[in-house]
């Protein structure tokens, strides 16, 4: 899968550019290596900041979701939000 992975940085900053102000980006997935990898690179982009993803924000399942826990896979997650940034000067 990762050739066709759709989270890169080009990616997130598209997000970060589209997003208005408080606007979030949920980011769901299995696989815990790409998790990891999301998460270090969301780190560089400034309008993006990381939030505690509620318990409620977990209930959103999709059918690939409810399958893998039923077979006791991790599922990780990630909560972003989309901040103002100060203009440059």
């Amino acid at each position: 899968h990762r050739k066709r992975k759709l989270f890169t940085r080009e990616f997130a900053v598209e997000c970060s550019r589209v997003l208005k102000d408080d606007g979030r980006l949920h980011f769901v997935t299995d696989v815990a290596d790409y998790f990891a990898e999301s998460v270090e690179m969301l780190k560089d982009v400034p309008a993006l900041r990381a939030q505690p993803v509620a318990q409620a924000d977990a209930e959103y399942l999709t059918n690939f979701e409810r399958k893998y826990r039923l077979e006791g896979r991790p599922i990780y997650r990630a909560l972003y939000e989309r901040i103002p940034l100060e203009p440059e000067a």
